[in-house]
């Protein structure tokens, strides 16, 4: 069944606009949300702390930021006098916006949507509303250019939180005090994650959360979603950006491959076939996202290389776009763009890359390999 996004009228969905202390990125988002006239904006904002001189006028800014509302709009409040902490803040916001609505769509002050993301949300959450397997609708993809399946979205065990929606009927079971977690880690999270680098780094990621040394909400309600075998839905291309990568940051506090992911339009809405989680998109994610080596130059040229092998030569200009975004430029890189031109077919390109790199680095076992014809492993 295919169908497009409702682009014309009015948008349908709540919106809880969850923010702290920043009024610069809190504007920004804000101003999406304006852009989007959602009919309901909750907005919940944690207090100051008592020991950060300075906190409680950004705050102040931050909350007059977002409540700057100028169309008809139902407008609720949730702000703190004294600080909650990320964790309790965050996840009593959400529970107080689910007392009141039955599905809604959950932005923070640091994640900045593309204008599709709000008629996307609209869709997913009227489709899904009654399909118990259906835990979340997510903005995210981190893919690099993949497209997965012949839908315009697929199905996944993770519930990126950088923009998502979802119903309360999937909110009831978030359980802060985290029950069950034991035998969850030993009987069920090795057969949803069956290789072991991630069932151990959400087994440990899971036991510090429950002990409370991660400051943050996001890894139960991970728990919770799938001990219920909950699946998100993932858009085949992004519709949300973090901005909030900087010092300032509650959880993201350094720079990161992801801050040049860039978003896109949806253009139509082709549902998947089947309701079932992608594994090799889940692999890749884990990857990328929960192994900070994986980022790192060698890494992606591994990533490109395997890319070529398999048939997925175009969907490297996303990853060499990324890339060169997060290093700079690079050598492996020229080399892994060169190889792409020829395996896309662009010979001029490739042929003009290639002795260029021959002229930098004639010894290089790579640029031999594309000159000989043969395409350079990751090995080389």
């Amino acid at each position: 069944m295919n169908s497009a996004p409702e682009k014309e009228g009015e948008m349908r969905s709540p919106v809880l606009f969850m923010i702290f202390k920043r009024p610069e990125t809190t504007a920004r988002v804000f101003q999406a949300i304006r852009e989007a006239r959602p009919p309901r904006l909750y907005i919940a904002a944690d207090g100051p702390r008592p020991d950060r001189p300075g906190e409680d006028g950004q705050c102040e800014l931050a909350r007059k930021a977002a409540t700057a509302v100028d169309w008809d709009c139902d407008v609720k409040t949730l702000f703190r006098k004294k600080n909650l902490g990320c964790a309790v803040a965050c996840s009593s916001a959400i529970t107080w916006f689910f007392q009141q609505e039955r599905e809604g769509i959950i932005l923070e002050d640091d994640v900045l949507p593309h204008p599709d993301f709000f008629s996307f949300c609209d869709h997913m959450l009227d489709y899904y509303r009654d399909d118990p397997r259906i835990f979340q609708v997510s903005a995210s993809n981190f893919q690099m250019g993949i497209k997965r399946g012949k839908g315009s979205y697929y199905f996944s065990w993770f519930n990126h939180i950088w923009g998502w929606a979802t119903w309360a009927r999937a909110w009831r079971h978030y359980d802060h005090s985290m029950q069950g977690l034991t035998r969850f880690i030993k009987e069920d999270l090795p057969h949803i994650f069956p290789y072991p680098p991630a069932a151990r780094y959400f087994s440990d990621a899971f036991i510090h959360a429950k002990a409370n040394n991660i400051p943050t909400w996001a890894f139960r309600w991970f728990f919770a979603t799938l001990k219920q075998k909950g699946l998100t839905i993932l858009p085949n291309h992004n519709l949300a950006r973090n901005i909030g990568f900087d010092a300032d940051g509650t959880t993201c506090t350094s720079a990161s491959l992801w801050d040049h992911v860039e978003t896109g339009p949806m253009q139509e809405i082709i549902h998947p076939d089947r309701v079932e989680p992608d594994a090799e998109a889940d692999r890749l994610t884990d990857a990328m996202v929960f192994t900070p080596q994986a980022q790192s130059l060698e890494s992606l040229f591994q990533e490109g290389w395997r890319r070529l092998e398999t048939g997925l030569a175009y969907s490297n200009y996303e990853l060499l776009r990324m890339a060169r975004g997060f290093h700079g430029d690079a050598f492996l890189l020229d080399c892994l763009e060169a190889a792409t031109h020829k395996a896309t077919g662009r010979k001029r390109e490739a042929l003009e890359m290639i002795a260029g790199l021959r002229k930098r680095e004639p010894d290089s076992p790579i640029v031999h390999k594309l000159l000989t014809g043969t395409h350079p492993g990751p090995e080389s």
